[in-house]
């Protein structure tokens, strides 16, 4: 009976562990955090959506938009809308944004930014991701294995009054795992030669992601350009999926 009770205690306790677990990347090991109230329960990501913020010039505020609130908008009736946070995007400017948050109707989850302008807010953009980042250096970083096919990060600037993109030459995937059935890589993106014929079982490593090819590494250490034929609804690389609606 007591090893029963003793092993209940282990179990939930390494469940809670688990659960509290949040992955900080330590160029942003300063910033606080919080879990999003999102009202969406259960979509099937690795875990809730989050805010890492700079404490200094964030002003938390983490309550649904309702009917007749300024960030209201149409059809929102379907899905939960959350007034997240009061921020500056860059600490040296006098300058305000709200952060809103909502996940659509179906676990689409999107970051939506407004600059307060006077007493009004006015949208300059959106990032569709799970957790985002304001360090409050000017720019806004984000990511998330959510309506992608892996942990995807980005970069966004403000250019005037509208949000975009810093432009990475490629994306960084950094999946490693044995594949479940044969790939093929080559030795460029016109995907003429060959380089290697990958067999089941084979250990390898997912480097870069540009549109639909991938950069793939052999335990051999090869490097060569793979473009999958369809992820769904079984991928090849186990952890390189397309995790969405």
């Amino acid at each position: 009976m007591r090893r029963i009770i003793a092993l209940s205690i282990l179990l939930i306790t390494s469940c809670f562990v688990k659960a509290q677990h949040v992955d900080v990347p330590a160029s942003f090991k300063y910033l606080k955090y919080i879990e999003v109230d999102d009202g969406m329960g259960n979509c099937g990501w690795d875990h809730n959506p989050m805010l890492f913020y700079n404490e200094n010039i964030t002003h938390l505020i983490q309550k649904q938009v309702l009917k007749g609130h300024p960030l209201y908008y149409e059809n929102a009736e379907y899905f939960f809308i959350t007034d997240v946070a009061r921020s500056k995007i860059d600490y040296k400017k006098d300058e305000y944004f709200r952060i809103v948050y909502d996940g659509g109707p179906s676990c689409d989850p999107v970051y939506s930014i407004y600059k307060e302008v006077g007493d009004s807010l006015i949208r300059i953009g959106s990032i569709p991701c799970l957790d985002l980042f304001v360090p409050g250096n000017g720019y806004l970083y984000c990511r998330g294995h959510a309506n992608t096919t892996y942990n995807k990060r980005k970069k966004y600037k403000l250019v005037g009054d509208q949000l975009e993109e810093v432009k990475q030459p490629y994306y960084h995937v950094g999946i490693r795992s044995e594949i479940v059935e044969s790939i093929v890589l080559y030795t460029d993106k016109t995907l003429k030669e060959e380089l290697a014929k990958l067999p089941k079982g084979a250990e390898v490593e997912v480097l870069l992601n540009e549109d639909e090819m991938f950069l793939v590494k052999t335990s051999f250490g090869l490097v060569g350009w793979w473009k999958p034929e369809s992820l769904y609804p079984k991928s090849p690389v186990p952890g390189l999926y397309f995790r969405g609606d």
